[in-house]
């Protein structure tokens, strides 16, 4: 677990306590367990609803977690568990949500509207520099989330995260923001009212989505989650290197870029 990168651990920790919870009542091993009883826990979160994309990342987590003694194969990789993801798959197949995504230009037009930093209010900045970190890293909300300013370098011209991207906005709300805090946390975003604790991963969500809405973007339609496929769509259309694109966001290969994250602007008309 120590090799895993913070957005996975926050990706597999519901499923790994589901899987303790689960090794405990069936008694078996939590770490070399048998083979059919870790498929019957992933049955089970089928029969409780989850969709393909969940259990596959239970599915993972089962395969990044379990040593077994007596396979070198990794469970994902064991052609039982290959036929019974791909029963699933046939049962409840998963698409991509989107089929085009708004234009990145609709939220720069809506800054460029108010563009010098020092005037925005804190809660205007927490917004602003929450969808920046989103659009520039092409990261989830759970790994904006973890950003630390202990892991942060802070220069008159950069602000470098783990993400390694510029973030012009994180120099001013470091200013403004470090008197509120309290110097035992080092969580980079923290709320903007009394007593300015580390905001959770739920309110980085509504933060995202209150700038969408300001800047005229169909909040029914669009999450949160979109600016993953906004930014990476953009980068790629920009830069064209799929591999660079593919590592900084941590997948093993394209297939999930084609399918989820590759989307053309939706175009609007104003009549």
């Amino acid at each position: 677990m120590a090799s895993w990168r913070d957005g996975t651990k926050t990706q597999y920790q519901t499923y790994i306590k589901k899987w303790e919870t689960f090794c405990i009542q069936n008694e078996c091993s939590f770490l070399d367990p048998p083979i059919p009883k870790a498929v019957d826990f992933l049955t089970g979160l089928f029969q409780q609803g989850l969709s393909y994309t969940s259990i596959n990342t239970a599915r993972s987590a089962l395969s990044a977690l379990l040593h077994r003694k007596d396979n070198t194969i990794p469970f994902g990789q064991l052609p039982l568990v290959k036929r019974f993801m791909k029963g699933i798959f046939e049962l409840r197949p998963s698409f991509p949500r989107y089929e085009a995504v708004w234009d990145v230009n609709k939220v720069f037009d809506y800054f460029r509207q108010k563009c010098n930093v020092s005037d925005l209010s804190l809660k205007e900045l927490s917004e602003r520099l929450t969808m920046l970190l989103l659009l520039l890293s092409g990261q989830r909300s759970q790994t904006i989330h973890l950003l630390s300013i202990a892991s942060m370098e802070l220069s008159p011209t950069r602000c470098v995260f783990q993400v390694k991207e510029n973030v012009k906005q994180s120099r001013e709300y470091i200013k403004r923001t470090q008197k509120l805090r309290d110097p035992e946390l080092s969580q980079l975003l923290i709320s903007y009212v009394k007593p300015n604790k580390p905001v959770s991963r739920e309110t980085i969500v509504r933060w995202c989505k209150n700038v969408l809405k300001s800047a005229g973007i169909d909040t029914k339609r669009f999450s949160c989650h979109s600016t993953r496929a906004v930014s990476i769509s953009l980068a790629a259309e920009k830069s064209g290197d799929i591999d660079k694109i593919i590592s900084s966001v941590g997948w093993s290969n394209a297939k999930t870029f084609q399918t989820f994250y590759k989307k053309p602007v939706e175009q609007t008309f104003n009549l």
